[in-house]
């Protein structure tokens, strides 16, 4: 037996079996207001399971066709018992959900060192050996009253190195790093570079100046810098992973230095924290491609 649910503007919940207990709950077919994990105000629509048992959706489809009921299929997830699951009609074509994840957050320890010109640049590798560096946690700098490790006033540049595991690249979808800065940095993983910012040359000497000022943006309640990684299944390694940051002032006389950095994940998986508040990252849902 088929089950077919036609709601009005012609959405249609089609399954290819015998009836259960689910139905779509609710339609938004002018959406202004809510926002989907991009920022947008894609349509949507919500799912309820009013049995009492579990459903598995993955024999289940959505569509804004009568002639094609099969148009999106939602992937293997069970909707339970009294539950309700929301799909954006925005035409992204998401089928699958994405847990956001922290792998690197503020407070974390680090390995760093005020460098000199006998640091040199492979300091950015993984196996580089960092034991005589010294210990501190995130953020690094002087001023401003915002940095947990604090390097003296007028220093030009630190370099910090952190260790951070990943079990499974495969369930990773989106990899983001976050920067809160003052004045210009680069940042690797695992010796390649992954963002950049205010700042010239490849690998930066000890004594580059970053090009401008930039302020800092956590203690003024601010959010801050967002870089998605691109390629990043190019960049991790399973297992033991390095990020490494240079961070440079943009003159000797500045009144700040900071660095913090954040990294996360959308993951399949969901056995890690949730991400800081502040970097505004949300679990990525179900799109439909219509």
């Amino acid at each position: 037996m088929r089950a077919v649910f036609i709601v009005f503007f012609c959405v249609i919940l089609y399954h290819n079996g015998s009836a259960q207990d689910i139905r779509i709950n609710e339609v938004m077919a002018s959406n202004s207001s809510i926002l989907d994990e991009d920022g947008d105000t894609p349509d949507w629509l919500e799912l309820h399971n009013f049995g009492s048992a579990p459903i598995l959706l993955n024999d289940w489809s959505l569509s804004d066709r009568i002639d094609e009921p099969n148009k999106w299929s939602f992937p293997d997830i069970s909707l339970l018992s009294g539950d309700h699951l929301l799909v954006w009609a925005s035409k992204k074509d998401k089928g699958e959900i994405g847990f956001a994840q922290q792998l690197i957050t503020q407070g974390d320890s680090y390995k760093y060192i005020i460098p000199n010109s006998t640091t040199g640049t492979n300091w950015i590798e993984p196996e580089f050996n960092d034991t005589s560096w010294a210990t501190g946690s995130s953020g690094f700098g002087y001023g401003d009253d915002d940095d947990e490790t604090q390097v003296p006033n007028g220093t030009i540049s630190v370099f910090i190195r952190k260790k951070f595991n990943v079990d499974d690249i495969d369930a990773i979808k989106e990899l983001i790093l976050h920067m809160d800065f003052d004045d210009g940095f680069v940042a690797y993983i695992n010796g390649l570079e992954v963002a950049r910012f205010n700042i010239n040359g490849n690998n930066p000497a000890h004594d580059a100046f970053a090009i401008d000022y930039v302020e800092a943006s956590l203690f003024q309640g601010l959010s801050p810098n967002r870089y998605n990684i691109n390629g990043f299944e190019n960049v991790l390694n399973e297992g033991e992973n390095v990020l490494a940051v240079q961070i440079h002032n943009n003159v000797v006389t500045s009144s700040d230095l900071s660095v913090t950095p954040f990294l996360s994940s959308i993951s399949t998986n969901n056995a890690l924290p949730k991400p800081d508040e502040r970097l505004n990252l949300v679990d990525s849902e179900l799109h439909s491609n219509f």
